[in-house]
C-alpha cells in the first residue's frame, strides 16, 4: 500500500518547476497550488521512511534532493512563504526552523552525513537565538530576519502548539547528543507552551495567542481561540516526555488535564479516531476526522511515542 502511495505522489504531486501541488484530484490532476513547504517536507519524511522500510535507497536520494531544494529557499528572505513583502519586512518563521529540525533528524536516522549535523545546529541556533525570548518565557512565531521583534500583531503572535512541538525536538536532540542544556531548554519550551496555551476557563489549548492579550485581527480572531487536534496530540507526548526528563509533578498534572480534555472532546467513542476542530468552549465544529491538514503526522506519531515512552518508564 505504501508503494502505491509513493508512486502516485511521485507521478502526480510535482509541478513542472519541481515544487509540489497541495492537493490533487482522485485521478491525480492538480487541484490546489503550492502552499508553503508543508507538502515538500512531509514528502521528505515519507520518502525517507519508505527507503528505510523497503531498502530502496533511491527514495532517500529523492528525499535528500527535495529537502535541499526547500532548505535553499529558507536561506533567503522571501523565497519561502511569508506573510509580508520581503523587500519591506523580511521575516523568519519559527515553524520553518522547528519542522526542519525534525525532518533533519529523520534524514539522519536513515544515514548520518556531516551536513545534517551542521544544518541541525543552524535550526537550533534560529530557534533558541532568534525566536526564543527568554525574558518573556516565549517563542515568537515571526521575528525580523535579524531576530529582532517586528511591530504589530504579527510580532506578538505566539503559537503554543509550535512551542510545545519544538520542545519535543529539542529534547530528542539533547538525548542523542547527551546535551543537558538542550534537554532542559526543551522542557522549558513545553512548560511555556502549555502555560501560554491552556484555556483556564474552558480547558484545551488555544491555536494562537497575542502575547500582550490584545484582540487578534483578521481571520486569527476566529481561529486563534479554537481548539484543534494537533496541539493536543503534541501536548500529550510532550508533557509525558518532560515529566520523564524532569520528574516534576506539574508536567504530570498538565498531561492528565490534556488527556482528560482530549479523550472526552476530540475522541470519537463510537467509531474511533479524533475529530479535528472544536470551538473555544469545546463544542465540535463539524464531524470531519480527515481534512487537507489532518493526517497521521500528529496523532499517529505522538501516540506511538507515548506508547514507547511509557514502556521505557514502566521498565
Amino acid at each position: 500500500m505504501a508503494s502505491w502511495g509513493i508512486d502516485f505522489l511521485d507521478s502526480h504531486g510535482f509541478a513542472p518547476d519541481g515544487t509540489m501541488y497541495y492537493a490533487l484530484t482522485r485521478e491525480g490532476a492538480p487541484l490546489e497550488p503550492k502552499q508553503g513547504s508543508a507538502a515538500e517536507m512531509s514528502s521528505v519524511l515519507g520518502f525517507t521512511e519508505y527507503a528505510r522500510a523497503s531498502g530502496d535507497e533511491q527514495w532517500y536520494l529523492r528525499a535528500k534532493k527535495l529537502f535541499e531544494e526547500v532548505w535553499e529557499t529558507y536561506q533567503h528572505p522571501g523565497k519561502a512563504q511569508q506573510c509580508f513583502i520581503a523587500q519591506t519586512r523580511p521575516v523568519r518563521q519559527h515553524g520553518h526552523a522547528m519542522i526542519t529540525l525534525n525532518v533533519l533528524q529523520e534524514l539522519r536516522r536513515f544515514r548520518e552525513e556531516p551536513q545534517w549535523e551542521e544544518k541541525i545546529d543552524q535550526c537550533i541556533s534560529l530557534m533558541l537565538g532568534m525566536h526564543m525570548k527568554e525574558d518573556k518565557k516565549a517563542v515568537f512565531e515571526l521575528v525580523a530576519w535579524d531576530g529582532s521583534e517586528i511591530p504589530g500583531h504579527m510580532g506578538r503572535w505566539i503559537n503554543p502548539g509550535h512551542i510545545i512541538e519544538g520542545g519535543i525536538f529539542l529534547i530528542h536532540e539533547g538525548l542523542r547528543r547527551n546535551d543537558q542544556m538542550l534537554r532542559s531548554r526543551g522542557a522549558d519550551w513545553i512548560e511555556w507552551g502549555f502555560q501560554w496555551g491552556w484555556d483556564k476557563d474552558y480547558g484545551g489549548i488555544y491555536n494562537d495567542i497575542d502575547s500582550q492579550g490584545l484582540p487578534m485581527p483578521t481571520s486569527m480572531a476566529f481561529v486563534g481561540e479554537s481548539k484543534l487536534w494537533w496541539q493536543h496530540a503534541e501536548a500529550l507526548y510532550a508533557l509525558l516526555l518532560a515529566y520523564a526528563e524532569t520528574g516534576r509533578g506539574s508536567f504530570l498534572r498538565s498531561y492528565r488535564a490534556v488527556h482528560e480534555y482530549s479523550f472526552t472532546r476530540f475522541a470519537d467513542p463510537v467509531y474511533g479516531e479524533w475529530f479535528a476542530n472544536l470551538d473555544r468552549r469545546g463544542n465540535r465544529v463539524g464531524d470531519a476526522k480527515g481534512t487537507a491538514r489532518k493526517n497521521s503526522f500528529h496523532i499517529g506519531r505522538n501516540f506511538l511515542n507515548c506508547f514507547r515512552l511509557l514502556e521505557r518508564m514502566g521498565s
